[in-house]
């Protein structure tokens, strides 16, 4: 069997800082495509149980938006949140660093 394709191996010729550049720009531009779905809540406790708040959290740009909550029972959810990323990632980062909240 014949084919056409064709492999190339860069190797050394790459530069990790310009690759890494173009790989964030990249990222930038699709990142608001990708959605995750958060649940807040206690950990002993389900959305079968008594209930949990959940919010579909997604990155478009320089901004981070909470939306779409669905709230346990009848109770009405929070409104759409939105924050500036790099501020979101600082916090995200100092509260992973900050052990002091934890319980167990």
């Amino acid at each position: 069997m014949k084919t056409n394709d064709h492999a190339l191996a860069a190797g050394h010729s790459v530069d990790p800082a310009r690759w890494q550049e173009a790989f964030d720009a990249l990222m930038d531009r699709i990142a608001g495509r990708f959605t995750r779905v958060e649940f807040f809540g206690e950990p002993e406790c389900t959305a079968g149980c008594c209930g949990a708040l959940s919010a579909v959290v997604q990155r478009a740009g320089g901004i981070v938006s909470w939306s779409d909550w669905k709230a346990p029972r009848d109770e009405y959810p929070p409104h759409d949140l939105h924050f500036e990323a790099t501020q979101y990632d600082d916090e995200l980062a100092r509260a992973e660093a900050d052990h002091s909240w934890r319980t167990s």
